[in-house]
């Protein structure tokens, strides 16, 4: 997937007129430490497990959710055959 960009855009145009400015030296050593502060507690993040849960728990919860929902629903149904 590429961008393409408008050459006639006149918001580009005018961004593009804006001036630019240089940031002093200690703003943009703040900004680069809290950037990396920032990077570095996303990386941990993602690198921790998502589950702490053991495999088995993973596998069995669902199953037993899902029997009972279909023991629920057989009932259900049951009931409202014996209705009619």
């Amino acid at each position: 997937m590429t961008l393409q960009i408008d050459e006639e855009d006149p918001l580009l145009g005018s961004l593009r007129a804006l001036p630019t400015r240089d940031v002093p030296s200690p703003r943009a050593e703040d900004i680069r430490r809290r950037c990396e502060r920032e990077l570095a507690r996303r990386t941990r993040a993602r690198s921790r497990p998502t589950e702490s849960r053991p495999h088995w728990r993973l596998v069995l919860e669902p199953t037993v959710v899902a029997g009972l929902s279909a023991m629920f629903l057989i009932e259900i149904a049951r009931r409202a055959a014996t209705l009619y």
